[in-house]
């Protein structure tokens, strides 16, 4: 009898593909994906028994047709069990029962999901004939390395999500060139990492040739040199620490694409804490680099969900996303974290793509507190056993000794670099209008705005940036932005702000704190509402940022109430002032930052605030016959009943609307509408995308102001509601009767 592993329709089964094909091609591709960390014989035999269940009769008939269900992953996993020594065989009985519909819980025999259920499972086909087939010698299968003695429990649990993505992306790709081997064949080929380097290196030096000889532009020079020559220090978990300003995007870019070729690495994965910047930096990127080699993945744009283009580039676009098969990931903190703890086949596929690479995570201070220590936990273990580097790139160098890490740092000397870019003076303001003279009230802060000819006002929340902006939105060169404010249209006000900069014209500017995560903008005053230290620097990195004045001010200043959210901010803005305390007069001081920050870990009690090390650490406990692990509890979206259990990065509870800002934005609509594949257009519109709470989106529909486009796409159908100089209105009270009268 021949076996079959997948049929075609309008076919006979001649060109059926015999299911022997597919376990060898599957275990040889999920073999070669998991050399990169040493796993070859384990993964060599997950590629085998995974469709293993296939060699049943019940499997058979359904291919021809039959309307029949067939549990063809539990016969993998208990073939596993029993012919690999123990817990080898439970390990690759995760990865198996998982390959479908993601890694499974260990649970227990009530729970029928679980993995302890289905290996106790009776009720599953007979297999015949595999054993002539196929040939697996599990005497060689052993562990690819030490597993780690500090964290056993997350060392084990991550072994098998590497495993499980190696599977999963060798059985989806070899499943594809079977069914569909015109879109297999579209799959990029790229250039060889030396390449890339060599590109970096001439853009820079021409970059570096046609810049103003200034002695910020020198610094700049030293520290991207410094960079290339500490990149033959051996692999590990770096620092940078560089002053706002210094260049770090491609000084840390250089440094880790000329440490991948000098230790053979493959990639180079970038990961950005905001979303408001991720577009900007891989278009810098796509510059020097090339428009072929940089696949742009954001956080909240799932290939498997809201990606469905038809044209060849965007077919390109989802093959390259889908494992991350290309040479340069440029991605958001929440993409690479939550899926490092994710347990859905989507999210876990491009893991095994992770190993052999390079690791540059900007801004590392912004990782929320409450989930360092597990963040920091998984970038040791790709480190310790899949030869990868981290780079961890900062003006603000956290105090790493609370999660018991020592990165070695590229710059040789940060202090003194400290001071060279000390370009600003950092006083904390004082309110003269109030009763609690250390408040500045909003009236007193717009005459001081008003006073200035160029200044920038940074305030902690879109409410409060709206309230400034209506006080002084009548005074000539006054801006507003914010995350109200859909990507196309800050890109267009802050390019119109940089005109007027250079010019030296009039320039006042309200924003929220989106502006402090790279974006190039240079004032002369900076006003900052009291926020993190961390936050404050950034603020003081738009202040003189070419070092071209004598000196710039950086003024801190209590806002009233609705300026100071509680939780988070309110909390960060505590220890700032129990610092400013000690050093008032060098805020933005290396020492002053280190004081910052062991008072904020110190204080925040966990450092793992949801015990994910710790879950992990009982699964593996001494006397359990096998490592339990809860993966499903971890994943980000899995069960809403278990709030709690949630890995959360950033509010992920935020719903989109799409604005119909400008002609393009109309076209893309209209396109989408009549499409047989509207959601190809969903990366297109993002930069029309502004993001909102649900009770606010909810007040959208009511009101009739949302309109289904292609019935996925919500889009404002009443212009009313958008300000061209504030964005997004509220859709309750008065507010676009005010807007009106005011624009």
């Amino acid at each position: 009898m021949q076996f079959y592993a997948h049929s075609k329709e309008n076919l006979n089964k001649e060109e059926w593909q015999l299911l022997k094909e597919h376990l060898n091609q599957t275990a040889y591709l999920t073999s070669k994906f998991a050399s990169s960390f040493n796993a070859q014989e384990m993964a060599n035999v997950a590629g085998i028994l995974h469709d293993i269940g296939k060699y049943s009769v019940e499997f058979q008939k359904r291919l021809e047709g039959k309307a029949v269900r067939v549990d063809h992953s539990t016969v993998g996993a208990k073939k596993a069990v029993e012919l690999l020594k123990r817990p080898l065989g439970h390990l690759l009985a995760y990865i198996i029962i998982g390959h479908h519909g993601g890694l499974p819980n260990a649970g227990s025999l009530n729970d029928g999901s679980s993995m302890i259920s289905r290996l106790n499972k009776e009720d599953i086909p007979d297999i015949d004939g595999w054993d002539k087939e196929i040939n697996i010698q599990p005497e060689k299968v052993g562990l690819p390395f030490g597993i780690n003695p500090k964290q056993p429990g997350l060392s084990c649990a991550f072994l098998i999500r590497m495993l499980y993505s190696c599977l999963v992306d060798a059985d989806s790709l070899d499943t594809q060139n079977f069914i569909d081997p015109e879109t297999a064949a579209l799959r990029p080929s790229f250039p060889h990492l030396k390449v890339l380097e060599e590109r970096l290196y001439n853009y820079m030096e021409n970059k570096m040739k046609t810049a103003e000889a200034t002695l910020i532009n020198k610094y700049r020079a030293k520290i991207l040199q410094e960079c290339r020559d500490k990149s033959v220090l051996p692999p590990g978990l770096f620092s940078l620490n560089v002053p706002t300003g210094g260049g770090k995007t491609f000084s840390s870019l250089s440094f880790a694409l000329k440490h991948a070729v000098h230790y053979g690495m493959e990639r180079v994965i970038y990961v950005i804490p905001f979303t408001s910047i991720i577009e900007q930096i891989a278009d810098q990127f796509r510059k020097a680099l090339g428009d072929d080699v940089i696949l742009e993945h954001h956080s909240n744009f799932q290939v498997d969900e809201t990606f469905d283009d038809d044209t060849i580039e965007g077919i390109k676009y989802r093959l390259m996303a889908e494992n991350w098969d290309a040479p340069i990931i440029v991605t958001t903190s929440v993409q690479f974290f939550e899926s490092l703890f994710s347990s859905r086949r989507s999210r876990c596929r491009k893991l095994h793509n992770i190993a052999k690479s390079v690791i540059v995570l900007d801004e590392a201070q912004s990782i929320p507190v409450g989930y360092l220590k597990p963040c920091v936990a998984v970038l040791q273990e790709l480190i310790r056993g899949y030869n990868c580097s981290a780079v961890l790139c900062t003006a603000t160098q956290p105090a790493w000794e609370y999660v018991n890490i020592r990165p070695v740092e590229l710059m040789d000397n940060p202090k003194l670099l400290m001071k060279h870019f000390k370009r600003v003076n950092v006083v904390l303001s004082k309110g003269h209008n109030s009763e609690n003279s250390q408040i500045t009230l909003d009236e007193e802060l717009c005459e001081r705005i008003s006073a200035e000819k160029q200044v920038l006002c940074i305030v902690n929340t879109r409410r409060h940036a709206q309230k400034l902006y209506n006080q002084i939105h009548g005074l000539e060169g006054s801006y507003h932005l914010s995350a109200r404010m859909c990507p196309k249209h800050r890109s267009n006000v802050l390019s119109e702000i940089r005109h007027v900069l250079s010019r030296g014209l009039v320039c006042r500017l309200i924003s929220t704190q989106l502006i402090e995560a790279g974006v190039d903008v240079d004032f002369p005053v900076v006003y900052r509402a009291m926020a993190g230290l961390d936050s404050i620097a950034q603020a003081a990195g738009r202040c003189n940022r070419e070092g071209k004045r004598s000196t710039g001010s950086v003024i801190v200043f209590e806002p009233e109430s609705h300026g100071m959210p509680k939780g988070w901010i309110s909390r960060t803005a505590s220890v700032t002032r129990s610092v400013i305390r000690n050093y008032d007069n060098e805020l933005l001081s290396l020492e002053a930052i280190e004081k910052y920050f062991s008072r904020l870990y110190n204080g925040e009690g966990s450092l793992d605030e949801k015990d994910i090390l710790k879950t992990y650490e009982e699964g593996v406990k001494a006397g359990l016959p096998f490592p339990l692990f809860q993966f499903a509890d971890w994943d980000y979206n899995w069960n809403p009943s278990k709030e709690d259990h949630r890995l959360i990065f950033i509010e992920q509870d935020m719903k989109s609307i799409i604005i119909p800002w400008d002609e393009k934005a109309e076209s893309l609509l209209e396109k989408a509408k009549w499409s047989n594949s509207p959601l190809g257009f969903a990366r297109r519109l993002q930069a029309y995308t502004v993001q909102i709470y649900p009770y606010e989106f909810k007040s959208y529909v009511d009101k009739k102001l949302i309109t289904w486009v292609a019935d996925y796409f919500p889009v404002l159908n009443d212009m009313r509601y958008y300000s061209d100089k504030t964005g997004l209105l509220q859709a309750d009270s008065n507010e676009i009767e005010n807007e009106i009268l005011i624009f």
